[in-house]
């Protein structure tokens, strides 16, 4: 049996469902053509960036950068850029930062 202990500065209430740390889940379906969910969890509220990045680094789409209530989330991208053009196809990032927490996953996109 594995036993994690974890010493607290503050109080903290865990309610069921919720998550405990925050965490760039993913997006389904991946490869995908038109749009695809792009799933995150956050522990608590905090001020949340969630973007997309091409391959040379560029950010291409911001699709979350404020304050996000605790919970699971989702956000849904349809393949287009900050201007509503479409994207060709290729490997893109998302990217999710909150406080510490910085992490990259790699999506694909089809046409």
């Amino acid at each position: 049996n594995n036993v994690l202990l974890l010493e607290l500065e503050e109080e903290v209430r865990v309610e069921p469902g919720m998550p405990l740390m925050f965490a760039l889940r993913g997006n389904s379906p991946n490869p995908f053509a038109g749009s695809t969910e792009i799933l995150y969890d956050v522990p608590r509220d905090a001020s949340v960036s969630l973007r997309i990045y091409n391959i040379q680094g560029q950010v291409v789409r911001t699709l979350v950068d404020g304050m996000v209530s605790a919970g699971r989330h989702s956000e849904t991208w349809d393949g287009s850029d900050g201007g509503g053009h479409s994207l060709p196809s290729g490997v893109y990032f998302v990217k999710m930062s909150a406080g510490s927490y910085d992490h990259m996953t790699k999506t694909l996109k089809l046409n």
